[in-house]
């Protein structure tokens, strides 16, 4: 029979330590047969000077309705899981790289973008002033009224 501390216990069951420890006082409590208590809680003393409870595998199994597997097994599928959550960070970031650099070749198109516009606004300012120019040519010669006008 394999016994394991609370701590372990929690991570086992996916239970809280309270309702753990809630469970231990209740078989405590109606415990008649002390060898029916040995089988599902241990208690040794603590290098401090306390008491440390274990609780036994089997008893947690059928209490909680858990399917069997080995503590290890339990340690090996957080490990999995951790390993997949580092593997999805891994994916988003790579994701994020991506996406930061087709922005990055958004960005350089609107900058060609603007700059060629700035160039044209450049070139209709010059005709323009030319425009003016030529305007100021025709307006320094005096006006004919309508009846001087030939035809």
């Amino acid at each position: 029979m394999k016994f394991i501390n609370i701590k372990d216990s929690v991570e086992y069951t996916s239970k809280s330590e309270s309702t753990l420890r809630r469970l231990i006082k209740d078989i405590q409590k109606s415990s008649n047969n002390k060898n029916d208590l040995v089988k599902k809680i241990k208690f040794e003393h603590a290098e401090k000077g306390g008491k440390k409870i274990l609780l036994s595998v089997d008893f947690l199994d059928d209490y909680f309705n858990l399917k069997r597997k080995s503590f290890a097994q339990s340690e090996n599928h957080t490990m999995s899981n951790e390993h997949s959550e580092m593997t999805e960070s891994i994916d988003f970031i790579t994701f994020l790289k991506s996406q930061i650099l087709k922005k990055d070749e958004q960005i350089d198109s609107l900058t060609c973008q603007v700059n060629e516009l700035i160039e044209r606004q450049k070139e209709s300012n010059i005709l323009l002033l030319e425009s003016k120019s030529i305007k100021r040519i025709d307006e320094d010669q005096p006006k004919r009224k309508w009846w001087q006008r030939s035809v």
